[in-house]
């Protein structure tokens, strides 16, 4: 299942790699720094489970409210 056309969408390529969920009913996230400005990360669950599904309506809110988070924290680091 192709969930973004990347062909069409290349600002939405990541770079790859990241962790499965350690537990049926559990999250799997990896992060990766990528440059100064450029931070990657995967969030993965097991389809099977119906409360951590990442595709839920729920899970996709919070992650966002996750990425507004990590986005407001990252204004205030002191530049190197």
């Amino acid at each position: 299942m192709n969930l973004v056309d990347v062909a069409a969408h290349p600002e939405l390529v990541c770079a790859g790699g990241g962790f499965g969920p350690v537990s049926d009913d559990g999250y799997g996230v990896s992060y990766i720094v990528a440059g100064e400005n450029t931070l990657f990360f995967h969030i993965s669950s097991k389809i099977s489970c119906p409360t951590t599904f990442i595709l839920s309506i729920g899970t996709i809110f919070r992650i966002q409210l996750l990425i507004s988070d990590i986005n407001h924290m990252a204004a205030f680091l002191p530049s190197l």
